[in-house]
């Protein structure tokens, strides 16, 4: 059995923080990730980036596979000196 807990609470301004998560019958999944400014531009590259996770999450890739597809995604479409830095995991049950 696993237990998952997150807390959001409104924000102020539009930003680029991101929580994430798919559990199925053999794994759990998170990333925790935050895109670099707090405004529509940061909101947009941290979409962009759980978009790509999903995306090769969902293909059956592994976590390789998934942050170096979604940075590539990242990369193309960032605008100089922006980023994202987080965290994902993978939990086998």
């Amino acid at each position: 059995m696993v237990t998952l807990s997150g807390w959001m609470e409104p924000a102020a301004t539009v930003g680029g923080d991101t929580f994430d998560y798919a559990l199925d019958r053999d794994s759990l999944q998170v990333s925790i990730t935050d895109a670099v400014g707090h405004e529509v531009a940061a909101a947009l590259l941290a979409t962009l980036l759980v978009g790509g996770l999903r995306n090769e999450r969902r293909r059956g890739s592994g976590l390789c596979d998934q942050t170096c597809n979604a940075n590539d995604a990242v990369e193309a479409h960032a605008a100089p000196g922006q980023f994202v830095a987080g965290q994902v995991l993978r939990i086998d049950l």
